[in-house]
């Protein structure tokens, strides 16, 4: 999510009244949320950047000498209040010395239908932009450690935005892909949706993985019989309202799931849908692969997803599995998006969540640990 100008300003000097009971005020200083942007890091947290504050450092005669600092702050969700709380302890003084910002990023930028390089995309990181090169590459340097946002706009494709995690210990590399707008390059029509799977340079190989009900489902969400997987290994013939539009290898992504109505339907087929990502090769795991999951529908809104930080359930390598999200369909075609967003090892009977049953049970027909080889 992203907040702008004055909308954002009413939402911080909300947050600041909810948080404090009051607003303070101190002579001399100004507040200004003008060029701000908040951007959502994790389930209960987002980060605003860019906010400038001016305060008077000494009077020269009778004008003052006038300082300005800009500030990152992290704003969290406190679940006793229900209010936004500013973290003023990991606030990021964007004025830090150039030493200090010893880390780089390096985006491939991608068309999420076909997975061919995007070029002159133009990427933006806070006041920094550039614009991808024939091969979608698009590299940035001297950035501050931590979570950061990334906005990536191009001709022919939907505007993009994506958190991204970097590091000073080692330069960080990251897969943007890109929505076409036109149906005609692969663009979404009404009622169809889309999963866009994108990641960094570890693990090697993340496998989309999606089950929905097939042509003789009842369209409940209990039916486990009448269902479809659709992965690597049977990418569209398996199912006639889902495909594997593009399956990734050697890194980055994407991993794109299109689901449609059936034939001759002007709505999605009803029943319960689940997506999950699989672990099949590379080191690393899945907390720390930098992936995203971009639930994006035909009117051009989207939803996206980040692995829990919390890695004790990982394996900390192959057969790990992240179940992102369910998607239950009603028989009028309205979609209802049910996050789970759990790590399980595909060793264990938690692989996927089963239809009727609680979060964390196996479902049918789904083994993960017999996949067919590449």
């Amino acid at each position: 999510m992203k907040f702008q100008g004055k909308k954002l300003a009413a939402m911080v000097l909300g947050v600041a009244l909810a948080a404090s009971g009051s607003l303070a005020q101190s002579q001399g200083y100004d507040v200004y949320f003008n060029d701000a942007t908040g951007y959502g890091v994790s389930d209960h947290v987002i980060n605003i950047e860019n906010i400038r504050v001016d305060f008077v450092l000494s009077f020269a005669g009778s004008r003052p000498q006038i300082v300005s600092a800009n500030y990152t702050i992290p704003f969290r969700f406190d679940e006793q209040t229900l209010h936004l709380v500013p973290d003023l302890g990991a606030s990021v003084d964007e004025g830090t010395s150039s030493a200090s910002r010893c880390a780089s990023l390096t985006l491939n930028i991608s068309d999420a239908y076909t997975g061919n390089p995007v070029s002159d995309a133009e990427v933006s990181i806070g006041s920094n932009s550039t614009t991808s090169s024939s091969d979608g590459e698009a590299s940035f340097s001297n950035l501050l450690e931590g979570s950061i946002h990334v906005g990536v706009t191009a001709t022919g494709y939907s505007d993009t935005e994506q958190v991204v995690t970097v590091s000073c210990d080692e330069p960080t590399s990251v897969g943007v892909a890109l929505n076409p707008t036109d149906t005609s390059s692969g663009g979404l029509a009404t009622n169809e949706v889309r999963v866009i799977l994108s990641w960094g340079e570890n693990p090697r190989d993340l496998d989309s993985h999606l089950t929905g009900p097939d042509e003789n489902s009842d369209g409940t969400a209990s039916d486990e019989t009448n269902r479809f997987h659709l992965y690597y290994g049977n990418r569209s013939s398996c199912c006639d309202v889902a495909n594997l539009d593009v399956d990734d290898t050697t890194s980055y992504g994407p991993e794109t799931v299109t689901i449609r109505p059936p034939t001759d339907a002007g709505i999605l087929r009803a029943g319960l849908y689940r997506y999950s990502v699989f672990h099949y090769s590379g080191s690393s795991d899945l907390s720390t692969a930098n992936a995203t999951v971009r639930l994006v529908y035909g009117d051009g809104s989207e939803r996206s997803f980040s692995p829990p930080s919390d890695n004790s359930t990982l394996s900390g390598g192959y057969g790990d599995v992240w179940t992102v999200f369910e998607l239950m369909v009603d028989s009028q075609g309205a979609v209802t998006v049910l996050p789970v967003n759990t790590y399980t090892s595909a060793s264990s009977s938690g692989s996927v969540r089963g239809t009727n049953t609680g979060y964390g049970e196996v479902e049918s027909g789904v083994d993960f640990l017999r996949l067919p080889a590449k």
